[in-house]
């Protein structure tokens, strides 16, 4: 597979990271407890957007590999765009 075929399945990657993000931070603040619930297993604190709301730890986990999944967006777009100079360096020749 070609070097600018990889960087566009990162920016298709890390934009739908985005997107799912985006669905999982409103569900979060809308439906969460705002207070620890203990029977639940809803004892993590989560703060988005200055509000603080209290899920499982894996759901945190969760969370927190989403901001990972997310890096990929610019890391493809840099990469793709670096790939893209470097042809139109190389067609100036």
């Amino acid at each position: 597979m070609k070097p600018y075929r990889w960087a566009m399945v990162l920016v298709i990657l890390g934009l739908g990271a985005w997107l799912s993000h985006q669905v999982l931070q409103s569900r979060f603040l809308n439906s969460y407890p705002r207070t620890p619930v203990p029977a639940e297993g809803k004892t993590a604190p989560l703060t988005q957007r200055g509000l603080t709301v209290y899920v499982s730890p894996l759901e945190r986990q969760l969370f927190m590999l989403n901001y990972f999944a997310i890096v990929l967006f610019p890391v493809g777009l840099a990469w793709a765009g670096a790939i893209y100079m470097n042809e139109q360096f190389r067609n100036e020749k």
